[in-house]
């Protein structure tokens, strides 16, 4: 299709395309004049951008501004999640900004009189830290005194900078009320008051805002003329940025979405909590949710690649014991921290599930460019926990949660389960009466904050599995704890999911029959109740089908509303089962997950026992996953960081490149062999990649991937592909399924991209049957993927030594997938209309 055709069949998004160019070459001319210096003199008094003068027959008037530069909130408030920042570099002018984190606001302490004017004005400037993706703010008005608030305008970092990645820079805003709201009449409103609400979709995720200017504009005539250059803004969003490098491909305007997140906190705190250490469990609700949520708002829908990933650093035990192993080479659980420290990093606890004394505090820092992709994880403190009876130990989960029922109480404990019972030998003694530890979250706090090492005193919980109705011994794998409650009942009620088929479900351990133990303290309890008799479904698969997998680690979200159960054997993936307003845990549970199944890395090099898993941010928007180091030893076991989709996906990102602009990089249709692809040399005499005649979907020819044996099962480019000259890469190609039933519920196939020549992968893709409408065997299916360099440690074009691999993980031998027509392109970045 040549560029004019093009142009005619999608002539809307052409115009606005058209519209962002002008609108950027603008934003250019005028930064050149008027160019903000990031090392501007912070001690100058900030100069303010909006003016307030008569514009033939309107006439605008400061209502409020704000700049914060005498220390304090000066006409705001704000909740916990909003700190006043004296760090000049986070300010836009001056020396002082106001930060909003996680789903923090600031408001208008008062309202405003404004019967006398016919429309509004906002000025502003914001700078992202750290923020990208779907992470957002909004600014909303209220005419209630703050009873409710209503939705101006909706800035979201896709659409600020929508190549992906991080932004940090700081950013002008204009919004004008009657073009935001044109079915509200701004003339017949008479009070108001703003208010700027955080949505940051990631624990590091942060705004900054400063130089706030109100305005209220009078005038004489009917309405405001569009083309008063006072109040018109510019026909590109004030926020998108007037350098962006071309290389990034922009998106329309108009595809930002204007939705704004539910049960938004209505009366806010006036005080200023201390950012040192940020706890999340201070928003445990004190009240019960009244926006009702079904499964629809809370599921995700997908996640996004690449996901982080850190390599967990080996920390070899020191206590001299010669049963006790080396915790970080075989991770078995895993919990989030509820601290953080003046840097925000994530801090996790992670144990193994063999004879064990302590939980290692790890914390997590990222290591490259743009501090996204690749990371590292490092013990930073040991927890020696004291009980008389370790000697017979299996731990298999941790969690986190209230220490008690009372809605009030908002210390967090942790949980420790050890409760695993599968009589593995070794001297190890399958036991009638299992145990869960609990403690107290240690703090930490002071400039330089960090976990330190503690002895710490445990309670103990006994119990059995007697109700049951068995005279077997239970094991179990994943528990978590009741985060909410439900109607003022079971906030702090533990969950343990049972690692057993039919007939062995889930038990429940009450809050109020833990809640008051001391350090030191040892209550057995008895039987366990059984809420279920058999394990939560995994989509239409039941615990009499087949391809059921055991459950091997939970978590629930701290806002109650998402519950994680991950399997552990071949392949294994990640359900979330939603919780709607005002069910129980139990009714949660009983339901069937999201459609949305999260495959994990299994069939890598040392990835074959997953059996963690963690929610990382309240309200689960990204989890954590990691699997055993199944080679043993000392092995570097990665932890993924996964950040989920909630939003429908809008138009490609690539919709604006030139379509003229894509060059090949490699095809193979395989009709001759591997071509530029080849097996893993050393599995040449027994592959489980090779190219055959069966199933092809071009031609006569396909490559066939069987099993779940990582680089044996895959195939990948031979040579390193120069992409230096592209910021866009596009694969496209087909695959059908084996014969019939001989690819499982869940069993995978993962497009695959290396940086480094080969030595290190990141998922980019995975398509697994039953989700992805990959159901049928027999059927070809196309699929097209594309990636942006920025996405991948905020580089502006790909390198040198790209690869492609595509790799299957299935749960037996025969069970494959065919792999056929595969084309690999790249692209400059280049729009349609240059």
């Amino acid at each position: 299709m040549s560029p004019l055709t093009f142009a005619k069949k999608n002539a809307p998004f052409v115009f606005l395309a058209v519209l962002f160019i002008m609108g950027v070459f603008v934003g250019v001319m005028v930064g050149t004049a008027e160019k903000r210096d990031n090392n501007k003199n912070q001690n100058a008094t900030p100069v303010r951008r909006a003016e307030t003068i008569a514009a033939g027959s309107t006439t605008v008037e400061e209502i409020s501004y704000t700049t914060f530069e005498d220390g304090t909130f000066q006409d705001f408030q704000a909740n916990e999640d909003v700190v006043l920042s004296s760090d000049s570099a986070q300010a836009c002018s001056g020396s002082y900004s106001i930060q909003i984190k996680k789903q923090g606001s600031f408001h208008h302490t008062t309202p405003f009189s404004v019967a006398r004017f016919s429309d509004f004005r906002i000025n502003f400037s914001y700078r992202p830290q750290n923020a990208r993706g779907d992470s957002a703010f909004v600014v909303q008005y209220s005419e209630s005194g703050g009873n409710s608030w209503e939705d101006l305008k909706r800035f979201q970092m896709n659409s600020i900078h929508p190549g992906g990645g991080w932004d940090n820079q700081c950013h002008d805003a204009r919004i004008i009320f009657s073009q935001e709201v044109p079915s509200r009449d701004p003339a017949s409103i008479s009070s108001i008051q703003l208010r700027f609400l955080g949505d940051a979709r990631r624990g590091r995720d942060e705004f900054n805002f400063d130089d706030i200017l109100f305005e209220g504009i009078t005038t004489l005539s009917d309405g405001i003329p569009s083309s008063t250059p006072s109040v018109t803004p510019s026909t590109v969003p004030s926020s998108t940025p007037s350098t962006a490098p071309s290389s990034t491909p922009s998106t329309a305007p108009s595809l930002e979405p204007s939705s704004t997140p539910s049960a938004v906190p209505t009366n806010l705190p006036s005080s200023q909590p201390s950012d040192i250490p940020s706890t999340i469990p201070s928003s445990l609700p004190s009240s019960f949710p009244t926006q009702f949520l079904d499964r629809s708002e809370i599921c995700p829908l997908n996640k996004t690649f690449p996901a982080q990933k850190y390599h967990i650093l080996p920390f070899p035990d020191t206590s001299g014991i010669s049963y006790v192993e080396d915790d970080l080479s075989e991770i078995s659980s895993l919990a989030i921290s509820s601290l953080t420290d003046v840097h925000n990093n994530i801090y996790a606890y992670v144990a193994s599930d063999k004879n064990q004394f302590s939980l290692k505090v790890v914390r997590f820092q990222t290591n490259d460019a743009q501090q996204v992709v690749q990371g590292t994880g490092e013990t930073v403190a040991v927890y020696q926990l004291n009980n008389t009876n370790f000697t017979n130990s299996d731990w298999e989960d941790i969690s986190l949660g209230p220490c008690s029922g009372a809605m009030e109480d908002t210390t967090v404990c942790i949980y420790v389960g050890n409760f695993g019972n599968n009589g593995r030998g070794g001297g190890y003694v399958q036991r009638r009466e299992l145990e869960i530890y609990k403690f107290e979250e240690p703090s930490f706090s002071g400039t330089n904050s960090t976990p330190e090492a503690q002895n710490i005193t445990v309670s103990t919980i006994v119990y059995n599995y007697s109700s049951f109705e068995t005279d077997k011994y239970i094991d179990a794998e994943a528990m978590f704890v009741d985060w909410t409650g439900t109607h003022g009942e079971g906030k702090g009620d533990i969950y343990v999911v049972t690692k057993g088929t039919c007939g062995r479900g889930v038990g429940r351990i009450a809050a109020a029959l833990h809640q008051g133990l001391e350090p030191g303290d040892e209550v057995n309890i008895g039987s366990i109740e059984r809420v279920m008799k058999d394990p939560p479904v995994q989509g239409s698969e039941t615990c009499q089908d087949g391809p059921f997998r055991l459950y091997q680690g939970a978590d629930m979200s701290r806002d109650g509303k998402k519950i994680a159960l991950i399997t552990g054997l071949s392949p294994a993936r990640v359900y979330f089962f939603p919780r709607e307003t005002n069910q129980t845990v139990t009714q949660a549970l009983e339901e069937t997950p999201c459609d949305f199944v999260s495959s994990t890395s299994f069939g890598l090099v040392n990835e074959k026992k997953h059996e963690a898993v963690a929610f990382v941010d309240e309200e689960g928007t990204i989890f954590a996953e990691t699997s055993e180091c199944n080679g043993g030893g000392d092995c570097e076991v990665p932890i993924y960081f996964h950040t989920l989709v909630f939003d429908p996906p809008s138009e490609s990102r690539t919709l604006f490149l030139n379509t003229d602009g894509w060059e090949l990089i490699t095809y193979d249709d395989f009709e001759d062999g591997f071509g530029n692809y080849m097996i893993a040399p050393n599995i040449a005499d027994d592959p489980d990649a090779f190219v055959a005649t069966t199933f092809p979907c071009k031609n006569s020819s396909a490559v066939q991937l069987r099993w779940d044996n990582g680089a044996s099962s895959s195939i990948f480019h031979h040579t390193d592909q120069n992409c230096t000259a592209y910021s866009w890469l596009r694969v496209t190609f087909q695959f059908q399924l084996d014969a019939e039933d001989r690819f499982d519920h869940m069993d995978a196939l993962f497009l695959e991209l290396s940086l480094d020549g080969g030595d290190d992968y990141y998922t980019v893709a995975v398509w697994a049957k039953d989700v992805d409408d990959i159901v049928d065997w027999g059927v070809c299916y196309q699929r097209t993927v594309e990636l942006n360099a920025v996405d991948f440690g905020g580089r502006v074009k790909f390198g040198n030594a790209v690869r492609l691999r595509f790799r299957a993980s299935a749960n037996a031998m025969g069970d494959a997938v065919h792999i056929d027509d595969v084309t690999f392109e790249g692209h400059s970045g280049d729009l349609i209309i240059e």
